[in-house]
């Protein structure tokens, strides 16, 4: 079984590097500022132009496409490290209620197609220049969602990740991730639906590792984008042979990927995915659960607390 690791291209300058420890600071107002966009400048004379952003200890997070992007106030010009400081003295107080960032462990939606998603997960900090990121990803933006007092990246690195190759302990790495966040690690070989949506139900995503191809998953986030337009979309019956024939599952020359699972569908028999940072097809698709029963094969459940 090859995991696959590789990321997609990043040209977005505001990607975080990789280091191993993360940036602690206290919050000292959290707010979110709407203008004209502004032209933003890094330390190195580069820029990008963006309307919504706030300062949040010693970061500046910046609101694109509806996501937050955290980028240290030591990245940017003197003149924006500045002008960023300035906008929180002449601010002074609390934003508006509209404003406040939700808390990070929200319950998951309820949707009337039938859904059950945990919304508004956060982007893990970025290197375009790692390909080795994906088996971390997921635990990050847990790490960050949850808001866990632990520094997990900084743990990979004590426990030999090394961003060049992917023949690590990815599964000791886990189960050091429960004593590192103090919270309970969970795994199972076996997908099981009714275990699945207790977490979801508990605003809690599930880990998955499962086999994988791009022609597979890329089929996947197609048909996720059809529901979009017509609600009576569905998948091929799991009952197809044909269709049966498409799923991956484990062999010897089989590839793999890390997944999050962040919600279900019981009405439809299907299940909701995120990979992090691969863009917006893959923010969130789906699977029938019966392919998840055939080409899951690692499913972690990490408590919040």
């Amino acid at each position: 079984m090859k995991h696959f690791h590789s990321m997609p291209p990043c040209v977005f300058w505001l990607a975080i590097p990789l280091r191993s420890s993360c940036v602690v600071a206290a919050v000292l107002i959290s707010f979110v500022i709407t203008a004209d966009a502004r032209s933003w400048k890094d330390a190195t004379g580069r820029t990008i132009e963006v309307d919504q952003w706030r300062v949040e200890g010693e970061n500046v997070v910046f609101v694109i496409n509806g996501k937050d992007v955290e980028v240290p106030l030591t990245k940017l010009s003197a003149e924006d490290q500045a002008f960023a400081k300035k906008g929180v003295v002449e601010q002074g107080k609390p934003p508006p209620a509209a404003s406040v960032k939700k808390p990070a462990a929200d319950q998951p939606v309820k949707l009337p197609n039938g859904d059950v998603v945990i919304q508004n997960l956060p982007a893990p900090p970025l290197d375009p220049e790692v390909a080795n990121y994906l088996p971390l990803s997921c635990v990050l933006v847990l790490e960050k969602y949850y808001q866990w007092p632990s520094d997990l990246l900084n743990l990979a690195f004590k426990m030999k990740w090394d961003p060049e190759r992917t023949d690590w302990d990815q599964a000791g790495f886990y189960n050091a991730v429960g004593k590192e966040a103090r919270t309970k690690v969970r795994f199972t070989g076996k997908f099981d639906l009714d275990d699945l949506a207790r977490e979801i139900n508990k605003g809690q995503p599930v880990l998955v590792w499962r086999c994988w191809s791009t022609a597979r998953d890329e089929k996947l986030a197609a048909f996720a984008k059809e529901l979009q337009s017509n609600p009576d979309a569905e998948l091929p019956s799991a009952r197809d042979p044909a269709e049966r024939a498409k799923w991956l599952v484990e062999h010897d020359n089989s590839s793999a990927i890390t997944s999050l699972i962040i919600g279900y569908n019981r009405r439809r028999g299907e299940v909701l995915l995120r990979i992090p940072f691969w863009g917006a097809d893959y923010e969130s698709f789906r699977m029938r659960t019966e392919e998840m029963t055939a080409s899951g094969y690692g499913f972690w459940f990490f408590d919040r607390k």
